[in-house]
């Protein structure tokens, strides 16, 4: 299922041009080939979308004025 879910995502090509493994290496880990190599591949992903996510927060935070700025927690349940 992962590799239906990755396979055309860009997820290979974004691995590959952030230095994290080569193309192959990178492919291997849509089909879960190397575990250890696959788990470390996805905490980096999900480490990156996280600190993403927060950079947006951040962005939002300098936007609002006041009181009405959300809280992180709010403001993610509100996206």
């Amino acid at each position: 299922m992962l590799n239906h879910w990755l396979g055309e995502s860009g997820w290979i090509q974004c691995l590959v041009q952030g230095g994290i493994a080569k193309a192959g290496v990178a492919e291997s880990f849509v089909t879960a080939a190397h575990v250890k190599q696959t788990r470390y591949a996805h905490t980096v992903t999900a480490a990156a979308l996280f600190i993403n996510l927060h950079q947006l927060y951040i962005n939002y935070c300098h936007r609002e004025f006041g009181d009405a700025v959300l809280t992180f927690a709010q403001w993610r349940a509100n996206s």
